[in-house]
């Protein structure tokens, strides 16, 4: 157990975090338990779960007990809609952003909100085109001596 370590298991621990850290790749910004959970789940067959617990400031209780939960209704309908929303930014050549998606949605009878539809999107990093100049005509300066003859 971590309830009591001398000074060198702490120097043992930071060694094996930062050795963790650089073999695991860690997203950015990991702000709950839920998003810790996931990165230990992913590489507990690695690494002791346990020290990946200690390294992420994670009760190791906390991490069984989130594992043996079963999914939420939530998660369990934003993975059904997350299905659709990717099959509707498909469908419309990667252009469509969350409004248009969540517009398409609704057309297809799907009751859900466009904050949802834009979430989900988010955290499947997809985005749709922004509109933009798409042929930039090349402006050539005439240089200062030939201005000047």
């Amino acid at each position: 157990d971590f309830a009591v370590l001398s000074a060198a298991g702490m120097r043992e621990l930071g060694r094996v975090a930062r050795m963790l850290e650089e073999h695991i790749e860690l997203p950015a910004g990991l702000v709950g338990n839920h998003d810790k959970g996931a990165v230990i789940a992913r590489h507990r067959d690695s690494y002791p779960v346990r020290l990946m617990c200690r390294a992420l400031a994670v009760a190791p209780s906390g991490f069984y007990a989130a594992m043996a939960r079963p999914v939420s209704a939530r998660a369990a309908r934003d993975a059904a809609l997350l299905a659709k929303v990717e099959a509707a930014h498909a469908a419309s050549g990667e252009r469509y952003g969350a409004p248009r998606v969540h517009a398409e949605l609704r057309a297809q009878g799907e009751a859900v909100g466009r904050k949802r539809v834009a979430r989900l999107m988010r955290g499947a990093a997809l985005a749709g085109r922004r509109p933009g100049a798409r042929h930039r005509a090349v402006v050539r300066r005439r240089s200062l001596g030939s201005r000047h003859r």
